[in-house]
């Protein structure tokens, strides 16, 4: 039975009541009481309750009316505080879900109280979601412990109602402490908490009489204002951490970014320091190269200086008779072969002056164009330039096959770096056969690629170190010497610059084969 029903019946009950004493009174007093018979009274009773029952019904409908009204009220404003909070963004959210329901709900006054930290010290932030009519407000700011109702709620985690003992207020400007309670005009202190933590207090009074329902709908409405406080603090603490994670990654990535371009240029370093190293290692093999026919010519020069001059003599001797010869045709034979031999000599100086006019040639193609040229370049041209000057700077001889196109396929790009590439590779499959290996280099076409591969039958390479022929690093050599591994890793990325890519694969005990692939000019 609810509330309205219930006042109604009792009501009812004390109207029959005293209606029935008003007129036992009046019959005693009348004298009738003792001329009517029992019969006669109770009919005058029952009469009496006829009378009065509709006045018990009418009075019972307008309090049920009245209840009922009230607490549809209060239903509807915690229907709509409930979807307030669930979707409450911060504390103004909050605060305006609060305050038509706690005024719905008869707490007057009515305060949140939010628990925070400044400086690493708990702070209590007052703010008013129903006014007090005639007691004090309570400061907007509160120590924790200024008030001790609310320190005890605070330490206990649970509701604290003033019936349940007698408080005061900490101090006041009067030097009096009044009672806290009475002070404020507030009868309980409800705890919101959620995952264990007090997000704020509920301190309010009423306007009227509670009961265990509206108890228990404090009780749940708290449970509510806690869970969506307790949501609101994590979003800020999670956008708060988004935000200085996100400056952080902005900082790590410019650290990043400069790292990179410093990295960058260090390769680029390293490139040019490869390539003067290279360059160094071609002089040498071009000194090697070019000592050959020097030699050969030396040799026939001073041949056919001797025999010039033994030539000279014996005509000199002919024409003053005093040559040693006993007849004209044995000297006349003497010149013939001393002929011989000078034809012989002009035909190996002639020889060696085109060994080195063609080795010069291919050294001009491979070293004399500018790097930062792009032109068209044959890749079979550019192979054999590039082996002739590997061949030269590696010195042991190698079996070398070179299968090319009829038709030389050409790429785009600076000619000097292509070409570097080349000798760098071709130079590595030299270094790792012995004298019983062999290299084979061979250019193929399909659709738009021309692949190069160089593959050689030296002892191979492990996987492991495979995955790693591409990282610039320093590596032990021979004698304890400490070398940088750039040539691999700086071909690679002039490879990948051209718009191709280089591929390395190997086994032990057979060989390694390397895979170059140039996009056709487009």
């Amino acid at each position: 039975m609810d509330r309205g029903r219930t006042v109604g019946l009792v009501i009812g009950v004390a109207a029959a009541a005293v209606s029935g004493a008003l007129l036992v009174l009046a019959l005693g007093r009348s004298g009738l009481a003792a001329r009517l018979s029992i019969t006669q009274l109770a009919l005058l009773a029952a009469g009496l309750v006829a009378l009065l029952a509709p006045l018990y019904f009418v009075v019972q409908r307008a309090l049920v009316g009245r209840w009922s009204g009230a607490r549809a009220a209060r239903d509807k404003a915690l229907s709509h505080a409930r979807v307030g909070l669930a979707g409450a963004d911060d504390e103004v959210d909050v605060i305006a879900a609060l305050g038509d329901v706690l005024a719905a709900l008869g707490a007057s006054p009515a305060y949140l109280v939010r628990v925070g930290e400044e400086n690493e010290e708990r702070v209590l932030r007052c703010s008013v979601l129903v006014g007090a009519a005639r007691a004090a407000p309570l400061p907007e700011r509160i120590g924790p412990a200024e008030f001790g109702p609310v320190a005890e709620v605070l330490e206990r985690g649970a509701t604290l109602r003033a019936r349940d003992g007698d408080a005061s207020v900490a101090s006041s400007a009067s030097g009096v402490r009044p009672p806290f309670w009475a002070h404020y005009g507030v009868e309980r202190v409800i705890p919101c908490a959620a995952a264990q933590r007090v997000e704020a207090l509920l301190v309010c009074g009423a306007s009227v009489a509670f009961g265990p329902a509206d108890e228990e709908q404090f009780e749940e409405l708290a449970r509510q204002v806690g869970a969506a406080l307790s949501r609101i603090r994590r979003v800020s603490e999670l956008r708060a951490a988004h935000d200085e994670l996100g400056a952080q990654v902005m900082e790590q990535t410019g650290a990043l970014d400069q790292t990179l371009a410093n990295l960058s240029r260090t390769e680029d370093e390293l490139v040019e320091a490869q390539s003067q190293a290279v360059v160094t290692k071609l002089v040498a093999g071009v000194v090697h190269e070019l000592n050959t026919p020097l030699g050969t010519l030396r040799s026939s020069l001073d041949t056919l200086r001797r025999a010039n001059e033994r030539c000279r003599d014996l005509v000199a001797g002919l024409t003053a008779g005093n040559s040693d010869e006993r007849s004209p045709p044995a000297a006349a034979a003497r010149a013939l072969k001393l002929t011989d031999v000078q034809r012989s000599s002009i035909e190996v100086i002639e020889e060696s002056c085109d060994r080195v006019s063609r080795f010069v040639d291919r050294l001009e193609r491979l070293v004399a164009l500018d790097a930062a040229d792009v032109a068209p370049i044959d890749v079979c041209q550019s192979l054999s330039d590039a082996l002739t000057l590997a061949r030269s700077s590696v010195g042991a001889e190698r079996e070398v096959t070179l299968r090319v196109p009829d038709e030389a396929p050409r790429v785009e790009g600076p000619p000097a770096k292509l070409n570097w590439v080349f000798v760098t590779l071709i130079e590595n499959a030299l270094k790792a056969v012995d004298s019983r290996g062999s290299v084979t280099i061979s250019v193929e076409r399909d659709g738009g690629w021309t692949t190069v591969r160089i593959e050689d039958t030296g002892k191979g390479i492990a996987q492991l170190k495979v995955d790693k022929l591409f990282d610039f690093a320093f590596t032990a050599k021979m004698g304890g010497r400490i070398g940088l591994r750039v040539g691999l890793p700086a071909s690679k990325r002039i490879v990948r610059s051209l718009g191709g890519d280089l591929r390395i694969s190997s086994q032990l005990g057979v060989g390694t084969t390397v895979e170059v692939k140039l996009p056709a000019p487009s």
